[in-house]
């Protein structure tokens, strides 16, 4: 059978700002200048508006601070103990602080201080376990969530558990975390013969492979590590090699990258058929974040459009879906749609051209009954599994439950899933980790989804194609949340983060993409609560 965890579901309406990002042990290695083990001793006002906290060291892990050296941080919008989470105790005085130094250059106010923390680089432990800091409502400050292995629980993947690091355990990570932050940025210090090792560091080569991460869009999770390799490669000028590794990256910030790209090279992937079909759907998605002259954004327009009659689904889905309403292209791209919807027969083409119908106000000039509502589209990466779907009307769809086909050069396998009546929503998404028990075998299999989606008046079988599952090892070797190594052995270090899912989890503020993330505040404070640590109370519902 398939035992399947939901990991997001739902949207609807628009957010208008971003989420405060939080980001993993190597993501916070690689930008901060030290990282030390502190005690908290005490407060004092800094500067008419910023209250420093006094610490000494007690370790250090990177960086010239020292043992017994002192250190006041402001701690600003971080809030130690909500009262909303209910947190089984009080934070220990121990801290780990991710450290930068202020510019030396820049001039300072009197009294203000020398270092800073970066974003979410604050650990605190209660009852000797570790928390971290996510941004559990917005507006709103970060608030301490359980620290998990990375990079499970820092992007929201169910398999992050929610038991809390210890120390030991915390510090076997970290270690782990600033050897690789340091490999990654020695290649930073210079791009150009290293762009084989710095696309390597966005994500596997292969996204089919079996432990794919599951990333949950509303954690606010950014991956600095795949956005400094990604904005070095952009450097180089190689918009190919660019392109491929965007394809594989997962909480990366695109609108960081749009600044350090060759708009001109981009659009050139996306309309060469010659090039890769992931490097493609990376160009048109990261696409819908160029700015420029009306001119160009036409001329740019046209180009996407016109890959609607591509061969490939998967550009004809990423071009359906790139659209910017406040932009000169909705009439170009609105053309462009209603011509093809007569002609397309793929689910996911189909579900995209849809959804930017609605939101160019044009749903009314499609025929609706060559596709039955909800429209629906299915993908997969690793066991991360994607379901989206979208009513003509509005009304609300559920997802009650599912099969699973499996099929391989050795036979087909069938597999039910409840899926956990989740859902409600006439413009729904649910992730979904597929464990597998009895495991796969190792193999290439082609997956397909039967789904029973449930409305008030009405309910649907539905056969979508995910694509395929490539499984190289039937039990992945990771360690669990809350058990150090034993015999002495070192913790399987979980793997790299994979790519960036379709469903845009950079979280920028821009119309088209922030619709994915309807509700946002809410769903984020939802997500907070459901790692909540053992003995809160309460079971969270999922947004209606």
């Amino acid at each position: 059978m398939i035992v399947a965890l939901a990991l997001l579901l739902g949207r609807a309406g628009r957010a208008e700002a971003a989420m405060m990002k939080h980001h993993d042990l190597v993501s916070l290695a690689l930008e901060s200048d030290h990282i030390v083990l502190a005690t908290r001793t005490g407060e004092r006002k800094s500067a008419p508006y910023s209250t420093g906290i006094d610490h000494v060291v007690k370790k250090a892990y990177r960086g010239t601070l020292a043992p017994n050296d002192a250190v006041q941080v402001d701690y600003g919008g971080y809030e130690l103990n909500p009262v909303i989470l209910r947190l089984p105790g009080a934070p220990s005085a121990d801290v780990i602080l991710f450290l930068k130094r202020f510019d030396e250059k820049a001039e300072r106010a009197p009294g203000m201080l020398e270092h800073y923390l970066v974003p979410s680089g604050l650990r605190i432990f209660i009852d000797g376990r570790a928390y971290r800091f996510e941004q559990g409502w917005n507006p709103g400050p970060y608030v301490p969530v359980p620290q998990g292995p990375d990079p499970f629980d820092v992007a929201g993947d169910p398999r992050g558990g929610s038991e809390p690091l210890t120390l030991a355990e915390l510090e076997r990570a970290l270690e782990r975390a600033i050897t690789r932050a340091d490999h990654v940025r020695a290649l930073l210090r210079d791009p150009s013969p290293n762009v084989a090792a710095l696309a390597a560091e966005v994500g596997p080569e292969d996204t089919r492979d079996f432990d794919g991460l599951v990333v949950n869009p509303f954690s606010g999770w950014e991956d600095l590590v795949a956005t400094r390799s990604l904005q070095a490669i952009a450097t180089t000028n190689d918009a190919e090699s660019f392109c491929d590794a965007l394809g594989r990256a997962q909480g990366v910030n695109l609108l960081e990258l749009r600044q350090k790209v060759d708009k001109a090279r981009i659009l050139d992937i996306a309309t060469n058929r010659a090039a890769s079909p992931r490097a493609r759907v990376a160009a048109i998605e990261l696409s819908q974040y160029f700015w420029g002259p009306r001119s160009f954004m036409e001329s740019m327009s046209r180009r996407i459009a016109s890959l609607l009659d591509d061969p490939d689904a998967r550009v004809r889905a990423a071009a359906a879906g790139a659209v910017n309403t406040r932009e000169p292209d909705a009439k170009i791209s609105g053309a462009a749609i209603v011509a093809r919807w007569p002609l397309e027969g793929d689910d996911a083409v189909r579900y995209a051209m849809v959804r930017s119908a609605i939101a160019l106000g044009i749903l009314g000039q499609l025929d609706t009954t060559r596709a039955p509502s909800p429209v629906m589209s299915g993908s997969l990466r690793g066991r991360a599994l994607h379901l989206r779907w979208v009513s003509y009307d509005g009304s609300p769809w559920r997802v009650d439950r599912g099969e699973i086909t499996l099929k391989s050069s050795t036979g087909e396998r069938r597999m039910p899933m409840d899926m956990g009546g989740w859902g409600y929503a006439g413009d729904g998404s649910l992730g979904i980790l597929l464990a597998f028990d009895p495991p796969l075998d190792p193999g290439v299999y082609k997956v397909e989804l039967m789904a029973r989606m449930t409305s008030a008046q009405d309910h649907q079988d539905r056969r979508i194609a995910l694509g395929e599952l490539l499984v190289t090892d039937p039990n992945p070797r990771t360690a669990p949340a809350n058990q150090p190594a034993t015999s002495g052995e070192e913790p399987v270090e979980p793997p790299r983060v994979p790519k960036r899912s379709a469903c845009a989890c950079d979280l920028a503020s821009t119309d088209d993409d922030m619709d994915t993330f309807g509700l946002a505040a809410i769903a984020v404070a939802i997500a907070a609560l459901r790692r909540r640590p053992p003995g809160a109370r309460g079971r969270p519902h999922p947004p209606r």
